[in-house]
C-alpha cells in the first residue's frame, strides 16, 4: 500500500511539472503570429510582449481603440500562412534587473492576402520577418516585432 501511495504521488509530480513547462521562442512567436494575423487579438499580443513592447501596445490600446490591431498589421488578412525557418538563442545576451538573461530571434516566412484600403485583396509574401524575445523569470517574451 505504501508503494502504491508512494508511486501515485511520483507519478502526479511528474504531471505537475510536465505541465508548468516553458515554452519555446518559436511556440511564443507562432501565439504572438496568432493572436495578431488570424485572431486579431492585441491584447493577447501585450500578454506575449516584453516590458517596453507592452507598454507601447498598450498605449496604443488606450489612444487607437478598436484601430489598434489594425496600426499593427494593416487591413484584414486571409489566408496566412507561415514557417518558422530559423530560431537563434543567445545565452546571457541581455541584462534585465541587474540578472543576465538569454535573447533569441525567430525568423519567419509568411504569405497571405491583405485587405488594402481601397478594398482589393493584396497578396504578400514577407520571407523574412525577424521576431525578437528575450526570457524573463523563465519565459520567452517578444521584445520586438
Amino acid at each position: 500500500m505504501k508503494l502504491l501511495n508512494t508511486s501515485i504521488l511520483f507519478l502526479m509530480a511528474i504531471l505537475i511539472t510536465g505541465c508548468g513547462e516553458s515554452k519555446t521562442p518559436s511556440q511564443v512567436t507562432v501565439e504572438a503570429m496568432t493572436a495578431l494575423y488570424i485572431d486579431r487579438d492585441i491584447n493577447a499580443v501585450s500578454e506575449l510582449s516584453s516590458g517596453e513592447l507592452r507598454h507601447i501596445i498598450n498605449n496604443l490600446i488606450e489612444t487607437q481603440g478598436d484601430k489598434a490591431i489594425s496600426r499593427l498589421v494593416g487591413g484584414e488578412i486571409e489566408d496566412f500562412k507561415y514557417t518558422i525557418t530559423e530560431e537563434k538563442i543567445k545565452t546571457g545576451d541581455n541584462i534585465i534587473n541587474g540578472i543576465r538573461s538569454d535573447t533569441a530571434k525567430v525568423t519567419v516566412a509568411m504569405s497571405g492576402k491583405r485587405l488594402s484600403s481601397n478594398g482589393k485583396w493584396i497578396s504578400f509574401n514577407e520571407k523574412k520577418k525577424k521576431y525578437y524575445l528575450i526570457q524573463d523569470n523563465g519565459n520567452w517574451m517578444i521584445k520586438r516585432l
